[in-house]
């Protein structure tokens, strides 16, 4: 999901820095990132929203079970009225590459960090530039998200209710922040 999400990001930064390079001085870095500032904002807004939905409304729970001999647990979320039986494989994963876009486009603190492209005297040293960046990207966004599940899977092994209250806290957090982007 990390990988994804920070894949997104790096899109939405390069994205932005190449259209910079290509642009210099035409470009309305500063309403274009406005505008995607108040999206990014009203997305965080929402997605607290259906995590919030989620912790009150949806079972979560652990199974264990063995593959080869190996032992491992499974967290489960779904709504009561389904049945484990019914719970599909299917991934969001694109919600994450999309929201990484977004996420990428927002905000004028992550042009400080694409800024340098500008000032490279050929195109292919601040593409170059700008292609590490989204490496780092990606690997830093990789990263946070594996700390982020490893927690999120400490608390789903605490009970139940743990993990419920990790799935508000981390909810009301990007209601907080959505609206602090939206105010900002």
């Amino acid at each position: 999901m990390g990988f994804k999400w920070g894949l997104g990001h790096a899109g939405g930064v390069i994205f932005v820095g190449l259209l910079a390079l290509l642009l210099r001085r035409a470009l309305p870095v500063e309403a274009f990132s406005s505008w995607s500032e108040r999206i990014v904002g009203m997305a965080l807004g929402a997605i607290g929203l259906w995590g919030i939905r989620a912790a009150l409304k949806n079972r979560v729970h652990v199974h264990e079970h063995s593959h080869g001999g190996n032992t491992h647990m499974h967290l489960h979320v779904h709504s009561p009225q389904q049945a484990h039986a019914e719970t599909s494989a299917h991934s969001h994963t694109h919600t994450a590459f999309a929201f990484g876009i977004l996420h990428g486009f927002a905000g004028s603190s992550h042009f400080i960090g694409v800024l340098p492209a500008l000032a490279f005297p050929t195109t292919i040293d601040a593409t170059l530039y700008l292609g590490a960046y989204g490496i780092g990207t990606v690997l830093a966004m990789t990263c946070f998200a594996s700390v982020m599940g490893a927690t999120a899977k400490r608390f789903a092994l605490s009970g139940e209710v743990a993990y419920r209250r990790l799935m508000l806290s981390c909810s009301t957090a990007a209601i907080l922040v959505g609206a602090y982007w939206l105010v900002s």
